[in-house]
């Protein structure tokens, strides 16, 4: 679904990484990040999460 996804107009497809081993404060600093980086864009986030 998501390289279906990727082929759509102005759509972003991203895969993080993190030496973290903590899955929960990762999942925290991303979507705090990710919340914010779509405020600044105006825009529209959509999370798949495979943890």
């Amino acid at each position: 679904m998501l390289s279906w996804l990727a082929k759509a107009d102005d759509l972003s497809v991203v895969t993080i990484a993190t030496p973290e081993r903590s899955t929960s404060n990762t999942y925290v600093t991303f979507v705090e990040w990710r919340s914010a980086w779509a405020e600044r864009e105006k825009t529209t986030v959509m999370i798949f999460y495979d943890g």
